[in-house]
Formats: C-alpha cells, sequence, structure tokens
C-alpha cells in the first residue's frame, strides 16, 4: 500500500509541475531580471568603491 501510494504521489507531482510549465518560465524570466537588476547595482557599487579607494590613496599621499 505505501508503495503504491508513494509512487502515485511522485505521478501527481509530475502532474502539477507540467501544468505549471508557462508560469514556471515567466518566473524564471522574473528572476533573471532581477539576477540582472542586482548584478548592476553591484557594479555601480563597485565603481563607487573604487572612486572612493582612489580618492582616500591620493590622500594618503
Amino acid at each position: 500500500l505505501d508503495r503504491t501510494y508513494g509512487r502515485s504521489e511522485k505521478h501527481g507531482t509530475l502532474q502539477i509541475s507540467h501544468s505549471q510549465g508557462p508560469a514556471l518560465a515567466q518566473s524564471t524570466e522574473e528572476q533573471e531580471r532581477m539576477l540582472v537588476a542586482a548584478l548592476e547595482s553591484l557594479r555601480a557599487r563597485r565603481a563607487d568603491e573604487a572612486l572612493v579607494v582612489e580618492m582616500t590613496s591620493g590622500e594618503a599621499e
């Protein structure tokens, strides 16, 4: 009985994930956009830090 239940449960999960395909693709697109935005803000922050380091090292000399 347990074995059969586990198998049918797996099959049910497969069906659900299959029907959620388009929604999954959409959320992946959103995640990608968020990732790109995070990378861009990180790049901007790094640029700011580099500027600050340059200014600080200039003052030190």
